[in-house]
């Protein structure tokens, strides 16, 4: 019974309720525990049932998800990108010196809160946002500049 065990080392450290500190006196820590040790009892005799089995729904091992062998190898080894570059020196330093050329599409602008494409800017700050209501949400809670 370790959940008996840890509700004692629980309560026996623990305050009387309605008590800002000390201790919990001897007389109502017992009566405390007896209580507790009763609740627990009725929950252990409610729920005891050996012939309940819940059965766990398997996994498809078989059936392929369009992943191949290799890519399977490395998601079934839980490593992560850092441990993979501890393994391989030379991939980590290709890895960090990639780069690719700028792109000849413009830039995105983006509403500042809620992602849409943000056609008007803030006065105050230089923030887009896309409607009247991101306007009114931007101004009561995240333009930053106030002209004193």
């Amino acid at each position: 019974m370790p959940l008996v065990e840890l509700v004692q080392t629980v309560t026996a450290s623990s305050t009387a309720p309605g008590r800002k500190k000390g201790p919990i006196r001897q007389s109502d820590s017992a009566a405390v525990q007896r209580t507790i040790n009763r609740r627990l009892a009725d929950l252990e005799r409610e729920n005891y049932n050996e012939g309940v089995k819940i059965e766990v729904p398997k996994t498809e091992v078989a059936r392929s998800s369009g992943k191949t062998p290799a890519v399977r190898r490395i998601l079934a080894s839980k490593k992560n990108l850092s441990n993979l570059f501890d393994e391989d020196e030379t991939g980590a330093g290709e890895f960090y010196s990639a780069a690719v050329e700028p792109s000849r599409y413009p830039t995105r602008h983006l509403c500042s809160v809620c992602g849409y494409w943000g056609s008007i800017t803030c006065i105050r700050c230089g923030a887009r946002y896309c409607s009247l209501a991101c306007e009114d949400t931007h101004r009561e809670t995240r333009c930053l500049k106030v002209y004193a």
